[in-house]
């Protein structure tokens, strides 16, 4: 395979990453925020202060717009190679 193919291949991976981001941001985001609430607690357990968590609707926002923005580039990024 030649370079440019693997660095084609690289950018259409890389948007179907932000694309896969976008479709599944409720999961990715409730999948976090279980880990982030554990480790909250185990920082307030030792007596470090941290600062609350995201609300599930803010994170699944965060995560869409991720997936979008991420999506978004590549496209750019495809189409300025092609053209």
């Amino acid at each position: 395979m030649t370079a440019s193919i693997q660095f084609v291949l690289s950018e259409f991976s890389k948007l179907g990453v932000g694309i896969l981001i976008a479709l599944f941001h409720k999961q990715i985001a409730e999948f976090i925020l279980i880990y982030e609430r554990a480790f909250v607690v185990q920082c307030r357990q030792r007596g470090l202060m941290v600062p609350d968590l995201l609300t599930t609707q803010v994170a699944c926002n965060v995560y869409f717009t991720l997936g979008i923005f991420t999506a978004g580039y590549q496209m750019f990024r495809i189409w300025s190679l092609i053209h």
